[in-house]
């Protein structure tokens, strides 16, 4: 079990006698220091990979992190210096859940722990391969890899950051809301989990003492594909329909938690654009009972299988900004 006094636990985890977990895209630690050097040792939780992709951020610098593969028993030195110097640190998961869960079993600082970082803000998103950034450093005909999905330069993470608030999310590609042709089984929901900790961890998450600035949910792609390809004797109407309902139901429990936070629905950024008319009927049957905003985005389709680039993560993301700002009266 890690000492969390001074350290600032970004997203969802679990803290056990086997280390700190790390599931979803931008969990991780972070916390202010004075000290010469600090160690961590690594474990992971295989579900697709035997390593998880975290970087270390030091002192905000974006730019130049360092980049960690973390595995089985695996130590780093993440920072050495011959003076001791006041410095910030994060540590990052940049890939996502279904992939690997990540565990600091132990970190160690020669120095001491300064203040703890707070956070005034939190932003909640539910997502899917969009939201995990997944192949964003690839290109179209390349072959996913580990180190080709930054969730750190994804547009979810990037618009927090913007606001300087902490990332709440819960992802994973090929899922759907309600159903995915890429899943197995097909009816994987991410509705089914949106308080538990992770994909495929049964533990809960509990919503207590957390007011998100916003919502974001960017799901229906993988949902829209499992209907538009149909289903043993469901027409692709009423699949519709269940799409459709489930997604009240998923603004009604998100207003049930937080009845001040705006959610915005995200969609555009596979540009599939054979289900833009069933996700904007969706806001317009929904806004006047909800506090929802509907956010058409539009990817580039220059990553790994059409996914959007990093250059488009962020052009989209400069977007989503610039509505939440609007919005909040910022």
């Amino acid at each position: 079990m890690i000492n969390l006094e001074n350290i600032f636990v970004h997203g969802r985890f679990l803290n056990s006698e086997n280390g700190l977990y790390l599931f979803n895209t931008a969990s991780g630690i972070e916390f202010n220091f004075k000290g010469k050097n600090v160690f961590i040792k690594t474990d992971v939780v295989s579900n697709q990979l035997d390593e998880a992709w975290m970087e270390a951020i030091i002192d905000n610098n974006y730019e130049s992190p360092i980049d960690l593969k973390v595995g089985k028993n695996k130590e780093f030195v993440i920072f050495e210096s011959s003076d001791e110097e006041i410095h910030n640190l994060k540590i990052l998961k940049a890939s996502e859940a279904i992939e690997s869960f990540a565990i600091i079993k132990d970190l160690k600082l020669t120095g001491t722990f300064l203040e703890k970082p707070k956070y005034d803000n939190e932003i909640f998103v539910f997502g899917d391969s969009t939201v995990s950034a997944y192949g964003n450093l690839g290109t179209v005909s390349s072959v996913k890899t580990l180190l080709d999905t930054d969730g750190l330069n994804g547009f979810a993470y990037l618009t927090a950051k913007a606001f300087n608030a902490s990332l709440n999310s819960l992802n994973a590609s090929g899922w759907g809301l309600c159903f995915s042709p890429w899943t197995t089984p097909k009816r994987r929901p991410l509705l089914a989990i949106y308080n538990h900790l992770a994909p495929f961890e049964d533990r809960l998450f509990y919503f207590k003492n957390h007011n998100p600035l916003a919502i974001i949910i960017s799901l229906g792609t993988n949902d829209s594909y499992y209907f538009t390809l149909g289903e043993d004797k469901k027409p692709k109407e009423e699949l519709i329909e269940e799409f459709m309902n489930d997604y009240h139901v998923f603004f009604t429990k998100l207003k049930n938690i937080f009845p001040n936070s705006p959610i915005f629905m995200v969609y555009g950024l596979m540009r599939e654009q054979h289900n833009y008319d069933v996700m904007h009927n969706i806001y317009l049957n929904n806004k006047d009972e909800f506090n929802l905003y509907e956010c058409k985005l539009e990817g580039d389709g220059l990553g790994v299988s059409g996914h959007p680039s990093i250059q488009s993560h962020k052009k989209n993301s400069e977007v989503l900004i610039k509505m939440i700002k609007e919005t909040i009266g910022e």
